[in-house]
């Protein structure tokens, strides 16, 4: 079985989200409701790019001073 990596879990709370900003009628729960989705598309934008054997981008050597 495969782990679950952030990209379904982005999915998962954009799905929960986007139901409860259909089915529920409170003006509060539709504000979380956006809440959750702009924080699920975060979410999915950071796991898009997200590298297992990634190498921190710092400059090393005499270019760094």
């Amino acid at each position: 079985m495969e782990s679950i990596n952030g990209i379904t879990i982005a999915i998962v709370l954009f799905g929960i989200g986007v139901f409860a900003l259909i089915v529920r009628r409170d003006l509060v729960i539709k504000l979380l409701a956006l809440g959750l989705i702009d924080s699920s598309s975060v979410l999915f934008l950071v796991s898009l790019n997200a590298q297992n054997d990634g190498i921190a981008p710092i400059v090393h050597g005499p270019a760094a001073n």
